[in-house]
């Protein structure tokens, strides 16, 4: 309940950070709280999904997501 009442004021759209990590040719798929921090303290929204625990949803664009889990050691 607390991840879909999380979710009423994000994008429509979301991220799997598995595929982006895959898109990226990362070796690692960095801990889903990690990146959560992460974007928060770049000053943007973000929340986890309800219906896919490797997605979350978020007002960041692509690049800078990218940037983000680039950024991100395993």
């Amino acid at each position: 309940m607390t991840l879909t009442k999380d979710e009423i004021n994000m994008p429509v759209s979301y991220y799997n950070l598995h595929k982006l990590c895959q898109r990226l040719k990362l070796p690692y798929v960095p801990k889903i709280d990690e990146v959560l921090k992460i974007i928060k303290k770049k000053e943007y929204k973000v929340s986890r999904t309800h219906f896919d625990y490797l997605s979350i949803k978020t007002n960041m664009d692509l690049q800078s997501l990218e940037n983000c889990l680039l950024e991100i050691k395993n």
